[in-house]
C-alpha cells in the first residue's frame, strides 16, 4: 500500500509543476525580534509575530522569491529571485541593493552569497552579502552543483553534479540490503550504491582558494526541494530528497536507513546541530544524530493535505511552513507546541488565481460558468475568461483572509472546476 501511495504522490507532483507559481516558499526568523519573515512566488513578503501568529506587517517585493535569509549581522534580508539577489531592509521592506545574475545561492545567516557556474569554465564565486563585492572565485575541475559553508565561514564545501565512479563501493561503509517492503530510502540506496556513479565533495579554503580535502561519495544528490548539509567535527550529515547520509573524517559514507522514510519537501537541523527534521505533508521524521535514532511525527489536522515548504529552527524546536498558510512549531520529539494560520495580509487580502489554460472557448465557458455561479452566491464581481486569454494566471476573487480564499477553492473543486486555482497575497503598491 505504501508503494502505491508514494508513487501516486510523486506523480501528483510531476503533473502539478505549474502550481509552483503563487506558493509559499521560505521562512526565516529575525535574529533578535519575534518576527518571522515569509516569502514565496508572489510579490509580497509577510512578517508574522512568532509568539502570537498575528501579521505584523507586509511589504511589496520586486519579484517572486524562492528563498530568503538574513545576513550574518542581521542588518539585511537576502531574497533570491529569478533575475538575481535582492538585499532588503527588514524594517521598511526597501530594496537597498540588487545583484543581477543567474545561478545564485543564498545561505542562512551568512556573510556571503554564492554563484555557481556549472558550464564552460566551472567555478563558485563568493560574494560579500553586504556590499555585493566578489570575495573569491574558486575554480573547480568538475561541474559544481551545490555549495555550503562551514560554521566558521573559513571554508566552503562544493558538491559536484553526478559523476562516473566505477569504484564507488570503495567509499561505502556497507552495502544496503533491499528491503522486502517498499521504503523510500532503501529503494534509493540500493539503486545508487551500484549504479557506477556518485559525487565529489571538495573543501576549499576561502582565503587561499586551495583544496583542503577531497571526498568521493558513492551517492549523488538531487537537492530537488530541500537539501540539508551539516558539517560536524567528526562527520558530515546530508539530508537529500530521498536519503540521509553520514560521511566520516576518513571519507567513508554510510547510508542511514529509516523505517519512517519519506521524500523531503523540506528539511533542516536544530540550533544545537543534534537533530534533523524532514517533512513532506506536515508529517515526516526526526533524526537524532547523537543517538542515531528516528522518530515519526504527524501534525496534520484530520485529513488535511498540504506540502511543507520550509523548515527553520528556533531554540532547538522546528518550525514548519506549509503551503496551506499554516506555521507549526514542534519539539525534537515531534510534539506540536504552536500552530498558527497565516490569515491576514493587511487590507489587500488574498487573491485566488485561476489557470486559464483551455484552448477551446466551449471549455473556457464551462469553467467560467462554475466560477461565476460561486461568485454570484458570494455576491462577488463576475469574471470573463475571454478578456484574459493572454494572462497565465487570472485573478478571479479577493478575500480578506487566506481561510476564506482556500475555502473558495475547495468549493470550486467540489463543483468540478478542472484547471488549477491558487491562493496568494494580493500585490501591494511598492513605496517609492
Amino acid at each position: 500500500m505504501k508503494t502505491i501511495i508514494y508513487f501516486l504522490l510523486f506523480a501528483l507532483i510531476s503533473l502539478n509543476l505549474s502550481a509552483f507559481d503563487y506558493e509559499l516558499k521560505s521562512a526565516v526568523k529575525h535574529p533578535t525580534k519575534n518576527e518571522i519573515f515569509i516569502a514565496g512566488t508572489f510579490n509580497t513578503m509577510l512578517v508574522i509575530d512568532s509568539e502570537t501568529g498575528k501579521t505584523i506587517k507586509t511589504f511589496a517585493v520586486e519579484e517572486p522569491l524562492t528563498k530568503i535569509s538574513f545576513t550574518k549581522n542581521g542588518n539585511h534580508i537576502l531574497g533570491l529571485g529569478t533575475s538575481g539577489v535582492y538585499q532588503i531592509n527588514p524594517e521598511s521592506g526597501e530594496t537597498t541593493a540588487f545583484f543581477k545574475g543567474f545561478g545564485f545561492k543564498i545561505h542562512n545567516f551568512s556573510p556571503y552569497f554564492t554563484e555557481i557556474k556549472a558550464w564552460s569554465e566551472t567555478s563558485v564565486i563568493i560574494y560579500d552579502s553586504e556590499t555585493g563585492n566578489i570575495v573569491k572565485e574558486i575554480k573547480t575541475d568538475f561541474q559544481p552543483y551545490l555549495c555550503v559553508f562551514d560554521n566558521s565561514f573559513e571554508n566552503i564545501y562544493v558538491i559536484s553534479s553526478k559523476i562516473d565512479m566505477p569504484n564507488e563501493k570503495d567509499f561505502l561503509s556497507k552495502e544496503i540490503q533491499k528491503s522486502e517492503s517498499y521504503n523510500t530510502y532503501n529503494s534509493a540506496y540500493t539503486k545508487k550504491q551500484e549504479d557506477g556513479s556518485g559525487s565529489i565533495i571538495k573543501i576549499y579554503n576561502i582565503e587561499t582558494g586551495e583544496v583542503a580535502k577531497t571526498i568521493n561519495c558513492p551517492f549523488d544528490f538531487a537537492g530537488r526541494f530541500s537539501f540539508t548539509f551539516l558539517p560536524l567535527d567528526d562527520k558530515l550529515l546530508i539530508a537529500d530528497w530521498d536519503g540521509v547520509f553520514s560521511i566520516d573524517n576518513t571519507g567513508i559514507t554510510t547510508a542511514i536507513e529509516s523505517e519512517y522514510a519519506t521524500f523531503a519537501y523540506a528539511s533542516g537541523y536544530s540550533n544545537d546541530k543534534n537533530n534533523i527534521c524532514i517533512a513532506s505533508t506536515k508529517s515526516g521524521s526526526l533524526f537524532n544524530i547523537e543517538n542515531n535514532t528516528w522518530k515519526e511525527f504527524d501534525v496534520k489536522d484530520n485529513y488535511e493535505f498540504a506540502y511543507t515548504a520550509d523548515i527553520f529552527s528556533l531554540e532547538n524546536n522546528f518550525w514548519l511552513l506549509s503551503k496551506d498558510y499554516s506555521l507549526i512549531c514542534i519539539d525534537i520529539n515531534g510534539n506540536k507546541l504552536k500552530s498558527f494560520k497565516i490569515n491576514d495580509a493587511d487590507e489587500e487580502g488574498f487573491n485566488v488565481y485561476y489557470t486559464n489554460g483551455y484552448s477551446k472557448k466551449d471549455d473556457r465557458d464551462k469553467e467560467a460558468a462554475i466560477i461565476n455561479s460561486l461568485l454570484t452566491q458570494k455576491s462577488l464581481p463576475l469574471i470573463d475568461l475571454e478578456e484574459n486569454l493572454d494572462v497565465k494566471k487570472v485573478v478571479i476573487a479577493n478575500f480578506k483572509t487566506s481561510s476564506e480564499a482556500i475555502k473558495f477553492i475547495e468549493e470550486l473543486k467540489d463543483n468540478k472546476l478542472q484547471y488549477l486555482t491558487l491562493v496568494a497575497p494580493a500585490d501591494r503598491i511598492k513605496a517609492e
